[in-house]
């Protein structure tokens, strides 16, 4: 098992509702936080009723291993992060602000749900094969040093200066991090495949670090159909323009997480 940095152990004090840290390959463990939206200041004035965001923390063993020294650092090309992680006073307020906010996400209520993880398709199952609501939905995704935390995109994290430094807790470097959803294959055995990519503004991803991300999620969810894309791959955007066109159908009564 991958051995957790100081820092990482650090916020896994933090994270009341952080999953096991005794997981290995087949039992993955994870925890659910049930409502994002209401534990989010940036997003407070989602108005009362409205449907909750789930935030999923799944722990990732051997990412050391796997990813070896590959580490994304902040883009200093991309405005909204140097506006989070500039050390200039308003920067320093920004990482102050994201941190409270990353602390009270994880605050642990009775609601946490815990469990763990065999295989990729047990993984897949967790999200509901991406369909939230009623309808096939994008995630955000960040990987650390020993756990992948992710949740829904969409516009009502439209506050939320970076979706992804708030899942790092405005860390300075993450293993890998940008979006992801779920695709059905069709046919009776009810098979899905996943498609996670490098869209990440605030961290952008190195395209040639995308063969070790599938390999890692390989390692962890035995089993998983996974195909990994670039952000400016055109086959991706046909993807996403898709899954943004069912988002605007009516919603299906089946799969409502």
């Amino acid at each position: 098992m991958h051995h957790a940095t100081n820092v990482v152990k650090k916020l896994h004090e933090l994270d009341g509702a952080s999953p096991s840290r005794h997981s290995s390959p087949g039992n993955i463990h994870y925890a659910v936080i049930p409502d994002y939206l209401n534990s989010v200041a940036s997003v407070s004035e989602v108005p009362r009723g409205a449907d909750p965001w789930k935030v999923y923390t799944v722990d990732l063993i051997d990412v050391g291993t796997v990813m070896k020294e590959r580490k994304q650092g902040w883009n200093q090309q991309y405005a909204a992060a140097a506006r989070i992680f500039n050390d200039d006073l308003s920067g320093q307020a920004l990482r102050a602000t994201i941190h409270m906010q990353y602390k009270q996400m994880f605050v642990t209520s009775p609601g946490t749900k815990r469990g763990v993880l065999a295989s990729g398709r047990e993984f897949l199952q967790l999200m509901h094969c991406g369909v939230v609501r009623g309808k096939p939905r994008m995630f955000t995704y960040v990987i650390m040093e020993d756990r992948m935390t992710f949740t829904e995109t969409g516009r009502a994290m439209k506050d939320v200066l970076s979706k992804h430094a708030l899942l790092s807790n405005a860390a300075r470097e993450v293993r890998y991090s940008g979006e992801f959803h779920v695709q059905p294959l069709g046919g009776t055995g009810g098979e899905h495949r996943l498609v996670i990519d490098n869209n990440s503004g605030t961290y952008a991803p190195e395209k040639a670090d995308l063969p070790l991300l599938k390999e890692l999620l390989l390692h962890n969810f035995p089993g998983l159909n996974v195909e990994v894309y670039d952000r400016e791959d055109p086959a991706l955007k046909a993807y996403t323009k898709e899954v943004k066109a069912l988002q605007e159908a009516p919603a299906s009564p089946q799969g409502i997480a």
